[in-house]
């Protein structure tokens, strides 16, 4: 709105939410405050949202467990230039590596619940920085509220470079999941552009 009424920038933002009820309000807010030709909204999951037109920034606020993983891998499909999420709860990863066999020396940490939450947190958004980078994103984590509202308030904010992915980059990351015996649910959803950019990292 600020960029649209105070700017006059031409804005179209397109907001998705899985619950059609949230999808409603929404959109009779954005009526009745005369917004309705620039802010429209879908119920659906991300991967099924309208994949036209692409996105200029990609925003993921709180998007549950793997629907974070969803957003950025539509951003990626799209190059969005601008990616903008802010994780919240990662159930998946936490699943494998309470399945798996740590790898030494992290046993130490993750045989304690609450600490292996945290610590595998970090692991999943690292992991999920460095596939982003590894596609051709500058990355950066930041903390964008104050933790006095939320605990879940890291951000990954990530520009668009088309930079090649270095030969380090990738043995960084496989050595990373291969020795926690994870499959990321970020590279699943970008298989095409990782096997591009192992490509490229060899030419």
């Amino acid at each position: 709105v600020w960029l649209a009424k105070v700017r006059g920038i031409p804005v179209v933002v397109h907001g998705v939410d899985v619950r059609e009820s949230f999808a409603e309000r929404n959109a009779s807010l954005a009526s009745r405050l005369g917004w309705s030709d620039g802010l429209t909204f879908e119920a659906a999951t991300i991967a099924d949202a309208a994949d036209d037109p692409c996105a200029d920034v990609v925003v993921a606020l709180h998007a549950c467990d793997t629907a974070t993983d969803d957003a950025l891998a539509r951003a990626v499909r799209w190059e969005a230039p601008v990616v903008l999420a802010a994780p919240c709860c990662h159930h998946d990863l936490q699943t494998q590596v309470t399945r798996a066999s740590t790898p030494a020396p992290f046993g130490l940490l993750t045989r304690y619940g609450l600490l292996r939450e945290r610590f595998v947190d970090v692991v999943t958004d690292g992991i999920r920085a460095s596939l982003l980078r590894i596609v051709g994103y500058r990355v950066e984590t930041v903390e964008f509220v104050s933790d006095q509202h939320t605990p879940r308030n890291l951000l990954l904010r990530a520009v668009r470079t088309g930079a090649p992915a270095t030969a380090a980059d990738l043995s960084d990351y496989d050595r990373l999941v291969d020795e926690w015996a994870v499959q990321p649910a970020l590279a699943a959803r970008i298989e095409p552009q990782l096997v591009e950019a192992r490509g490229r990292a060899k030419a």
